[in-house]
């Protein structure tokens, strides 16, 4: 969880513990999911502190692998928290020095290897997908046998870590992910808007600064029927027509047949990806609201930085028609950009809030290039030293891992970035200041920032929302600035209202 406590996105329920859990279970073990992103916890740091929290998760945990006689457990790692992380490990292994821990997780994404010397008490890690690795490394611990074989495993050898070949889990026959209260136990203290996967991976691949390629490998693409099937389950077991969907950059074609397949009562956000043949008219009866990632306005920075184009020009022409198409229909469109990024200047960012302010999309979220460990932006700043436009401190590795972001606390109060920027020609320590600045226009102009999931919840606290687009950023900027105070406040009975209110709305029922 974040350092402070849960933030608004974590309050949704993980579908990657439930999937895991799905296939442990199908392994012939029972799985239990202790999941502290949820309102009770929000309490328990207002009224204990968050070390007096964690101490009572640690307290926790322990009873339940003594009472259960376990001999491993699994932690999901992300940046915000990574420490606690750590220090729970820690504690746990001390007290239980038998007990095996993996951990798992888009940290170890990032960091790999890493990983187990962050957290040296930790025995193994997995890199990327668990589905298959997990059940392995489990009947390796209670059966007996070698870990060589094991996919995606990190492990220790002697005093070398070993990460075993990558090997991506085929879609075709996906398992659905468990909420029932006996494996999810804490599911009744989550936001339950369901989170769908329609495919892994990118199709294009290739951006320089993106974690994608090291989490989730190549494109593949989940069948429809199966989407269909567990949209189908989510709503008919427990009441959830509203879902997000987990892909990150879905083709029309892949929309389009998902919509040809779903009836008008099933209500999604998804990301997409810049590009032509959206039939956004089409997509409104299902969707209310789409993530974009344009990142840039200005021709080299998509081209030669970010890599997220060969053709600047029509990449933004599509964006261009798409937010327009999109509005037509009914459809609220989140952009995002990457401003600044290396080597820019006051002209080059202010091309990209120029298109923001002239295309109007419903919102608009910036942060500027935060590199990411083994991406071809961070290589190429290894190489290039400081006379690179990105340089890393000598420590980004050591104190990266446990370098975090609270989007809870003012700009002014995150942690200094182990990193520079070269802006104007000059290194500059702190690009989140430079970043602050711009979206100040972007403000001014009545375009707040938001993000998919925010507006699904927006929509469902409100049972809808404006057809107005003034209104529509109203009440959404409204709805997440109210939800974050709460947050921020540890105030339990707001966000335990808000909770209860968006499932109420979304019809839940637990069998």
């Amino acid at each position: 969880m974040q350092s402070r406590g849960p933030v608004l996105s974590g309050l949704f329920t993980d579908n990657g513990l439930g999937l895991l859990a799905a296939y442990i279970e199908r392994a012939g073990y029972k799985p239990v999911i202790f999941d502290y992103n949820n309102t009770e916890t929000i309490r328990d740091v207002a009224q204990h502190g968050k070390e007096g929290f964690v101490k009572g998760a640690v307290d926790e945990i322990d009873q339940f692998v003594k009472q259960k006689e376990l001999s491993i457990i699994g932690f999901k790692a992300y940046a915000n928290g990574f420490r606690d992380t750590v220090s729970m490990i820690s504690q746990l292994k001390h007290r239980n020095p038998k007990l095996k821990v993996v951990i798992g997780g888009p940290h170890v994404g990032w960091f790999g290897k890493h990983i187990l010397n962050a957290s040296t008490e930790a025995d193994y890690a997995i890199i990327g997908e668990a589905e298959e690795s997990l059940p392995m490394l489990i009947d390796s611990v209670y059966k007996g046998g070698t870990v060589q074989d094991i996919p995606n495993l990190i492990y220790r050898h002697g005093k070398d870590l070993v990460q075993n070949p990558r090997k991506f889990t085929k879609l075709d026959d996906l398992l659905h992910p468990i909420y029932n209260k006996e494996v999810y136990r804490d599911i009744e203290s989550k936001i339950f808007v369901p989170v769908v996967e329609n495919s892994r991976g990118c199709w294009w691949n290739k951006c320089s600064f993106c974690a994608y390629p090291l989490t989730n490998g190549l494109f593949r693409q989940r069948p429809v029927e199966q989407v269909v099937a567990e949209l189908e389950h989510n709503k008919n077991t427990f009441g959830a027509a509203f879902s997000r969907l987990a892909d990150p950059s879905p083709s029309p074609k892949a929309l389009h047949k998902l919509v040809d397949n779903l009836g008008p009562e099933y209500r999604l956000s998804s990301f997409i990806r810049t590009a032509k043949g959206y039939d956004f008219e089409k997509l409104a009866r299902n969707f209310i609201t789409f993530f974009v990632g344009v990142e840039s306005a200005n021709h080299h920075a998509l081209k030669n930085v970010l890599n997220k184009t060969n053709d600047p020009e029509r990449y933004l022409a599509d964006a261009r028609k798409m937010l327009s198409d999109a509005e037509r229909a009914g459809i609220s469109m989140n952009v995002s950009m990457i401003i600044p990024s290396p080597g820019e200047t006051d002209e080059t960012m202010q091309e990209s809030i120029d298109f923001i302010l002239e295309t109007q999309p419903h919102y608009f979220t910036c942060l500027p290039l935060g590199p990411i460990p083994g991406r071809p932006v961070s290589e190429k700043a290894l190489e290039q030293g400081e006379s690179g436009d990105l340089v890393l401190k000598d420590s980004h590795l050591s104190e990266g891992i446990f370098y975090e972001v609270d989007p809870l606390l003012p700009h002014d109060q995150w942690m200094d970035p182990l990193w520079y920027l070269r802006v104007n020609g000059e290194l500059h320590p702190n690009a989140f200041e430079i970043t602050k600045e711009l979206i100040g226009q972007t403000m001014e102009a009545g375009i707040p920032p938001s993000s998919d999931e925010v507006v699904l919840m927006a929509y469902l606290m409100n049972n809808g929302l404006s057809d107005v687009k003034e209104e529509n950023r109203r009440q959404v900027f409204d709805f997440m600035m109210k939800a974050r105070a709460s947050l921020a406040e540890g105030n339990f009975e707001e966000t335990e209202k808000l909770k209860d209110t968006i499932n109420a709305n979304q019809g839940i029922r637990w069998p």
